[in-house]
């Protein structure tokens, strides 16, 4: 059964790519009507590099902001810290 429904469900796949590429409608091939379709809605390669640019300087900025730590100990933390951790119980 499953072998049957492979062959049909194939066969029908074919049929629709041959009439995709060969079959006329309204003067064209459907596959020609998609093409034009899809031409008529990219972005122009312009826009598509200005976005690219605004996005890279985007990222650029946050990663630089992001560099360098982001807390500044001051040397009575460090001493208060080392003081709670001198303090700590040592579990055997």
């Amino acid at each position: 059964m499953g072998l049957l429904r492979f062959v049909v469900w194939t066969g029908l796949c074919v049929a629709l790519g041959v009439w995709m590429g060969t079959g006329r409608v309204a003067g064209k091939t459907p596959l020609q009507h998609a093409e034009s379709a899809w031409k008529g809605h990219a972005p122009a390669l312009d826009e598509v590099k200005k976005e690219a640019k605004e996005l890279a300087g985007d990222v650029k900025k946050k990663v630089a902001a992001a560099d360098g730590p982001k807390e500044q100990h001051t040397a009575e933390d460090r001493a208060a810290i080392d003081d709670i951790i001198a303090r700590r119980p040592v579990k055997d």
